[in-house]
């Protein structure tokens, strides 16, 4: 089966968006429709069009080109899908102790000059979770040890605080999350999760 234009659009998009753009804004649009000569893309609501048009239209507008369809017309509307059944609150799966095995620890990390802060940092904020460099963010290039600090962090506090309740996700993941909050009007919930339902987010 020959795919659709919007597929096909959809995959030269993505050499020509950031990844996180590309990943929330189109990656994640399912709803669309073609006509002769337009192009029907059909977001959930008004963030997302609103997203899209600022973000992606430029680069789509270049795709249409490289396709040879300069005169294809751009059509953006809102087409909300079915909503799903309520829910009461966010279900909240705790990290599990094998993210925070013994072989990320402290112990266990290589210390330099380039990660010295870093690293008392990070037995700062596992000793006071919450009150010392409260948010934490380290920056740096990758294979430096980002992730093994913060897997450190929940192995310290798991170890000291084993009813501690620990979020453990990638920043997309978190993102994704608060977009859905955002489309499906249930920031309330989201914030009730991160406030009150989680000890530590890393």
């Amino acid at each position: 089966m020959e795919d659709s234009l919007w597929d096909r659009v959809r995959g030269k998009l993505k050499s020509y968006l950031p990844p996180h753009i590309y990943h929330s804004l189109v990656e994640s649009t399912p709803f669309q429709g073609e006509a002769p000569d337009c192009l029907e893309i059909h977001f959930p609501d008004l963030f997302a069009k609103e997203s899209f048009e600022q973000k992606c239209l430029p680069a789509l507008s270049e795709v249409l080109k490289d396709f040879k369809l300069p005169q294809t017309r751009i059509s953006l509307s809102i087409k909300a899908p079915q909503a799903p059944a309520p829910q009461d609150s966010y279900s909240v799966d705790w990290q599990n102790a094998k993210a925070f095995s013994s072989q990320y620890s402290f112990e266990t990390f290589v210390i330099g000059t380039s990660n010295q802060f870093a690293h008392a940092a990070c037995q700062a904020v596992a000793k006071q979770p919450g009150l010392t460099y409260n948010p934490l963010f380290i920056f740096g290039g990758a294979g430096l040890g980002k992730t093994h600090l913060l897997r450190a962090i929940g192995h310290a506090i798991a170890s000291h605080t084993p009813s501690a309740r620990i979020l453990f996700l990638t920043s997309e993941s978190f993102t994704n999350e608060l977009i859905q909050a955002i489309r499906q009007d249930r920031m309330k919930d989201f914030r009730e999760k991160y406030r009150t339902h989680c000890d530590v987010l890393l």
